[in-house]
């Protein structure tokens, strides 16, 4: 039984550390949507081996009997006429090889969809994955600010004479607390449903436990944007997207005005007739009068002029979203340095007001207004620290370095 209350114990605590890389990683694998995207490049593997299968032999047999029996029997070769035929269509004008051609873009095109999707949902793992540490960070600082207030509750009018003021602000006080400790439950049941997410996209059994260690992988230099421009222009997932659909379109255009000519219909027959033998050709030809596949030559040129210009909409957006990527990091990266200096100095002046106070030197009032100081500071600076690394996010997303390994 012991070891039984053990091991529920052990299973019960266990949680599996998840740094910001390794999510990624473990994402790109273990993603249940990703996985069973990756079946529809599977499905345009298939579609290749379709598009190089020749049709099928067709087979003809015609037999006629007389009606009128010259001796020998209603079966006798004297009293009938046979007709056995063997044909074939025949591909023509390259159908065959620009079907090949067709079928193996679109595997290209599914691969880049496939990673497309990836990216999209990287984004949306780690936005969770972001969520869930900011509120586990919110957590701590709001319980540190309430243990304050709670002891502050409890000796704060050992060191005042206006009984009244300090009645009127332990009551202010008790307050704050308790709206402290509003925000701590919300807090918790927004990380709760964060990390939910994650084990739900990391196809995880485990419980999670968010580590933030060395989060900032690249450093990123403000004068060398060109050159992510330059990264994101050539490497992006949905830039190659768009142009592996230029590359579909163009083959689908081959291929629709090869199927403009008519594919004939050629074979042997061998025709018994009353004892008398027969052999000769067959050819079957559609005269391409009203049919040329006028339609989907059409649409073909169409979906080509339609996929130049999404590579030209796309090139445009890709420029414009790292530029204000990056605008917005550099941002948030030098006023994080700014805020390290106020919260440093927010650290002198509470921790002198403190010591005036357990000194006597100055009121409860005085004490309360400079720790809510110091706690706002603190805050301050840990929302424009969770908007860094949300700016980081978007830099690595909007560039493709969220699919490093492909770069």
């Amino acid at each position: 039984m012991k070891f039984i209350l053990i091991l529920v114990f052990s299973l019960k605590v266990y949680s599996e550390k998840l740094s910001f890389w390794n999510t990624i990683e473990l994402t790109k694998k273990e993603n249940p949507v990703l996985l069973l995207k990756k079946f529809e490049v599977e499905k345009s593997k298939a579609e290749i081996i379709t598009a190089g299968i020749l049709p099928n032999p067709n087979f003809n047999n015609q037999t006629l009997y007389q009606t009128k029996n010259k001796g020998g029997g209603v079966l006798s070769g004297g009293n009938r006429q046979d007709w056995f035929q063997v044909t074939q269509v025949i591909p023509v004008a390259n159908q065959r090889e620009y079907s090949i051609e067709f079928a193996k873009k679109n595997l290209e095109l599914a691969k880049n969809n496939l990673l497309e999707e990836e990216r999209l949902m990287l984004f949306i793992v780690m936005s969770k994955w972001l969520e869930s540490w900011y509120n586990r960070e919110k957590i701590k600082s709001f319980t540190l600010a309430k243990e304050f207030l709670d002891e502050l509750i409890q000796f704060g009018d050992k060191k005042n004479k206006d009984k009244n003021l300090i009645e009127i602000e332990l009551t202010r006080t008790k307050i704050l607390s308790s709206q402290f400790g509003i925000y701590l439950e919300t807090f918790d049941r927004l990380a709760d449903n964060s990390e939910a997410s994650l084990i739900f996209y990391l196809n995880k059994q485990t419980e999670i436990e968010i580590d933030d260690t060395n989060f900032f992988k690249y450093n990123f230099d403000e004068k060398k944007i060109k050159d992510y421009i330059s990264i994101g222009l050539k490497k992006r997932s949905d830039i190659l997207l768009a142009k592996s659909s230029k590359s579909s379109a163009i083959s689908k255009l081959r291929l629709e005005e090869a199927f403009a000519y008519p594919r004939p219909e050629v074979g042997i027959v061998y025709n018994p007739q009353n004892n008398d033998q027969y052999v000769g050709s067959f050819l079957t030809l559609p005269i391409p009068i009203n049919n040329r596949n006028q339609g989907n030559i059409q649409r073909a040129k169409v979906d080509l002029i339609q996929a130049d210009k999404e590579i030209d909409y796309k090139e445009k957006q890709i420029e414009l979203e790292i530029k204000n990527a990056y605008r917005e990091f550099f941002v948030y990266r030098e006023n994080y340095e700014k805020y390290k200096s106020l919260v440093y100095d927010s650290d002198q002046i509470r921790n002198k007001i403190e010591d005036m106070y357990l000194k006597g030197k100055t009121s409860y009032v005085d004490y309360l207004e400079a720790q809510n100081d110091w706690f706002e500071m603190r805050i301050y600076q840990l929302e424009n620290y969770y908007n860094l690394k949300k700016s980081f996010l978007n830099v690595i997303f909007v560039t493709g370095l969220i699919q490093d390994d492909r770069l």
